[in-house]
């Protein structure tokens, strides 16, 4: 309900709450039938392996056989808990900046899925504020494919406040990364933004690439590195967008 919790790493209380904390997930998702849902994420964007260590060690043993995975801001990080997350999250530019490192944590059994938080800023990205192409909102999820990624882990929401640097004031650094949607708070609903539009149509577009490859894999990565490669190599005509996924479209139908 709104407060922080705190004790130190390493000591009986802290080791005490971890246990109760998650084992107490643990035990709802398992009563629910959603382990297979379940997920872990110890530390938002760790910068302190040996603090992650502690907590991943209690996890294995409260949360059995649930993988455990995290949003990596540093690629330093990433090095240090190979072999020992399950799940890796790099943001765009921390994963553009060794690809072959994920691919051999891929190989080895791990997920790697990715993020957009703030970073990177530069408009040569693909990224989902809202003085960028809607369409780049959509884009992201052609690069994922084309680089073999299996998921995008989605912050802000609603992460609601006009004079933040998420928000969408002229003065915010990161226009609009914190909404997806808006409140709409008359009718106690929320109201769906462009760029909320084009991250669901950049989903459906995941999905048709992946049905086309049960029938030809080579033919939906082609399609797929016609609109765009990497995340900061991408076409920027989103007409030629539409094109592809109309010929992602004939090609399942045919």
């Amino acid at each position: 309900q709104g407060k922080i919790v705190r004790f130190e790493i390493g000591t009986p209380d802290g080791e005490q709450w971890v246990r109760s904390f998650w084992g107490g997930i643990y035990k709802h998702f398992g009563e629910k039938g959603w382990l297979s849902m379940l997920v872990l994420r110890l530390q938002d964007e760790p910068h302190l392996p040996d603090h992650w260590r502690w907590a991943r060690k209690i996890a294995a043993e409260v949360c059995p056989g649930v993988p455990c995975g995290e949003p990596l801001d540093t690629h330093a990080v990433a090095l240090q808990l190979a072999g020992e997350c399950n799940q890796y999250v790099p943001r765009l530019e921390v994963y553009a900046s060794d690809p072959f490192f994920y691919r051999e944590r891929q190989r080895a059994g791990d997920t790697v899925w990715c993020y957009s938080c703030c970073f990177p800023e530069e408009n040569w990205w693909l990224n989902k504020f809202i003085d960028l192409p809607h369409s780049y909102s959509r884009m992201i999820k052609w690069a994922c494919y084309s680089q073999g990624i299996t998921g995008f882990l989605h912050w802000g929401f609603n992460y609601w406040g006009e004079k933040t640097i998420y928000g969408i004031q002229p003065a915010a650094r990161y226009k609009g990364d914190g909404y997806i949607v808006y409140p709409d708070v008359e009718h106690f609903d929320v109201l769906h933004s462009n760029h909320g539009v084009a991250t669901r149509e950049g989903l459906y577009d995941w999905e048709l690439l992946h049905i086309l490859a049960q029938k030809d894999a080579a033919a939906a990565k082609a399609i797929s590195l016609s609109v765009a490669r990497t995340f900061e190599d991408f076409t920027d005509d989103a007409e030629n967008l539409d094109a592809a996924r109309m010929k992602l479209l004939e090609a399942i139908c045919e």
